[in-house]
């Protein structure tokens, strides 16, 4: 070096408070550091790309893209910054140069991150399955809403940190952001809640959307997942909103998850019937039951003496979850019943009051 000094004797010579020596030493380091960066990120992208060739997942074809992603600017300011060690400057210009670094490295770090995130959700569509239009199209406007706010906090959360480098004092702005966000999401809570309430139901699918669902006193098809509300076509054909909230807060009976719905009446016959045709009752409701399509009968029993009526009780199944179907079914017994019943001369009881007159 004292050689080349000799040689080059101008490298003694200052400017700005370094002298050129340290300059190029400098620019050595820069150069140096973008061909080191860019080789590694080769070498890395060459070993994970060889990995995956022998994985099934496409996590690392994930990795290989994050990894291309980075952005050439990240790598040229990364390494201007570490070259600017090397020379002397006032604190001025060293907190600008630290900053613009920070500033990169935050910016990059968001990104990745955001990356990440975009990458689970995409599994998370991928684990569900396979889903009708309407459906998807509900996922995507909640997913995307909390995705946006949760990159919303990731950026806010860089600036504060961005901020507090540049020695300003954040934390009467925190203080004020936190005090704000109270507010906000005191008057923003039920959305929250029906906003959490809908990613729940997303995730932990207790009834997506065509299912016939039952809570409190209200039943209908599931017609859409918001992100506020549910959308039910209740059996009246009118449309139910409901906030998720109070689906998630409450018992849901999800009728579409059965594999065979159970059916059971009772029927009441006078008490001037005879034994005999009492005793042929069963045995007939049964076969009535069991010759009917998609049914199947379980138990048809002389159940008690009711203050106007001999009281039996039918319990049947229907190989189908179809709510309109099981209707449909009662409908077709119930002729069959009284069709038999008109024959055998049979009849059903109504509420009767016998008086006894004393003399």
């Amino acid at each position: 070096m004292e050689k080349l000094k000799e040689t080059m004797p101008f490298l003694n010579q200052s400017l700005w408070g370094n002298t050129y020596e340290k300059y190029f030493i400098s620019l050595f380091i820069f150069i140096g550091l973008m061909i080191l960066l860019k080789i590694f990120k080769s070498l890395v992208l060459i070993k994970i790309k060889k990995l995956s060739q022998k994985t099934q997942n496409d996590f690392d074809d994930f990795l290989v893209k994050v990894i291309e992603d980075i952005k050439t600017v990240f790598f040229i300011i990364t390494a201007l910054y570490v070259s600017f060690q090397f020379l002397t400057f006032n604190s001025a210009v060293d907190r600008v140069v630290f900053v613009i670094f920070l500033v990169t490295f935050i910016v990059q770090v968001i990104l990745v991150i955001q990356e990440f995130i975009d990458y689970a959700i995409q599994k998370f569509f991928e684990k569900n399955g396979e889903i009708n239009e309407i459906e998807r199209k509900n996922r995507e406007a909640v997913v995307k809403f909390a995705i946006n706010l949760a990159k919303a906090s990731l950026w806010i959360v860089g600036a504060v940190l961005v901020l507090s480098n540049l020695g300003i004092n954040v934390t009467s702005l925190i203080t004020g952001l936190g005090i704000g966000g109270i507010a906000i999401a005191l008057a923003i809570q039920s959305i929250l809640g029906d906003l959490f309430s809908s990613l729940s139901i997303l995730s932990d699918k207790p009834f997506q959307v065509g299912d016939f669902i039952s809570t409190g006193q209200e039943s209908g098809t599931v017609k859409k997942i918001g992100i506020k509300t549910t959308r039910v076509t209740t059996l009246d054909g009118d449309e139910l909103v409901i906030p998720n909230k109070n689906l998630t807060e409450s018992r849901v009976h999800n009728f579409k998850k059965i594999k065979k719905r159970r059916g059971s009446f009772d029927f009441g016959i006078t008490y001037e019937t005879s034994r005999k045709k009492l005793e042929k009752i069963p045995q007939k409701i049964e076969e009535i039951i069991n010759n009917i399509d998609k049914l199947e009968i379980e138990r048809v029993t002389f159940k008690e003496f009711g203050d106007s009526s001999l009281v039996f009780n039918a319990v049947f199944y229907i190989d189908s979850p179809d709510y309109g179907l099981y209707m449909k079914k009662r409908q077709v017994i119930n002729f069959k019943i009284m069709e038999y019943f008109e024959k055998e001369g049979i009849e059903f009881a109504y509420p009767t009051r016998t008086v006894f007159l004393r003399k």
